[in-house]
């Protein structure tokens, strides 16, 4: 199973999640209240032992197609992203992580920043909000 896969399905089990949008990989769908996790450049080596075990970093981010036809809606469309990072919070305190299959483990996994509004749709009736992430995980040699 890829990284990728991995945290889709890790994401999905998010309770912040509304249980009627569908979780994408690369790419939000148009219309309807959706999710979708994209992957970012700036994957990097944090350091390697001795027996040649890298600790790697994954940046990724979590965006949502949102209504945002008024203040109360964008409010909590907002706080659904505060929910979310202190959810991610919660997984690493508690060690409930990403399954990544073999020869990778993950450490832990968090937001890098605020969730926040990225764009408004032409007709102001959608928008989509995003959140940077990362996950820290091992990668074993053996």
């Amino acid at each position: 199973m890829s990284i990728i896969e991995s945290l889709q399905a890790y994401i999905s089990t998010c309770p912040a999640l509304n249980s009627f949008a569908d979780l994408h990989v690369d790419g939000l769908e148009p219309g309807a209240v959706n999710y979708s996790i994209d992957t970012l450049p700036g994957a990097r080596i944090l350091s390697q032992d001795l027996a040649g075990n890298k600790t790697r970093e994954f940046p990724f981010m979590l965006l949502s197609r949102e209504a945002s036809i008024d203040d109360i809606t964008r409010i909590a469309n907002t706080g659904f992203y505060e929910d979310f990072a202190d959810w991610l919070e919660d997984q690493s305190d508690n060690d409930t992580l990403p399954d990544l299959g073999t020869k990778k483990i993950a450490e832990s996994i968090e937001a890098t920043s605020w969730g926040y509004l990225y764009q408004r749709d032409e007709n102001d009736q959608t928008a989509i909000y995003q959140i940077i992430c990362k996950m820290t995980y091992t990668q074993t040699k053996g």
